[in-house]
């Protein structure tokens, strides 16, 4: 497995480019459509509907770090 392999999403990315030797996405969305095996989510709050299609690892900065809320509206 390479960086080409892994994601990463950190919340400052206005647009893709890398973090941490990886790619990097705006959204947690983006980092899984991309995705192959693993996307990292940098510490933050990400207020998104994220929808995951396929065998994925999504790992956080720990616990309490890295936060997924549902938006008002989901799609």
């Amino acid at each position: 497995m390479g960086p080409e392999d892994i994601q990463a999403v950190a919340p400052d990315v206005l647009a893709p480019g890398r973090w941490l030797g990886y790619n990097a996405y705006d959204t947690v969305q983006n980092g899984v459509d991309f995705a192959l095996t693993q996307v990292f989510v940098a510490e933050g709050t990400y207020q998104e509907q994220v929808v995951i299609g396929k065998d994925l690892e999504v790992v956080g900065a720990g616990a309490g770090l890295s936060t997924i809320l549902s938006p008002a509206l989901l799609d």
